[in-house]
């Protein structure tokens, strides 16, 4: 998840978009930090008075992530076929996979492909 948000930061970035639009007031202070921290892959906490914008920005760091959340087809967990923690899914690993997206994402269709080898 926090390289999904680092991708996802870094093009934004590129595309000269405004990570947090319609905070007014922090361009200089409290966002350039949060983009560090998202960047590096850190935890952080935001702290603050009342009407400071933290909700707001929460909610738009949750919109850095993609739409769809893969799985192993045909597992009852739906595992993550990127780090499987049941067996039957890690003894998949290096063979053929059918990862589809969750019920009711709008991007990414099934796809079939190879397992990232273990580490």
């Amino acid at each position: 998840m926090r390289d999904e948000l680092r991708e996802n930061v870094i093009g934004k970035l590129r595309r000269k978009e405004p990570l947090f639009p319609g905070v007014v007031g922090f361009e200089d202070t409290v966002v350039p930090q949060i983009t560090n921290a998202l960047l590096s892959r850190q935890n952080f906490i935001l702290l603050g008075l009342r009407g400071q914008a933290k909700s707001r920005i929460l909610r738009m760091i949750a919109g850095l992530l993609d739409d769809a959340l893969p799985y192993v087809e045909g597992c009852e967990i739906r595992d993550n076929p990127y780090n499987p923690i049941c067996r039957r899914c890690r003894d998949l690993v290096g063979r053929r996979v059918t990862i589809r997206p969750s019920p009711g994402c709008r991007r990414a269709s099934a796809t079939s492909r190879s397992s990232p080898p273990r580490t």
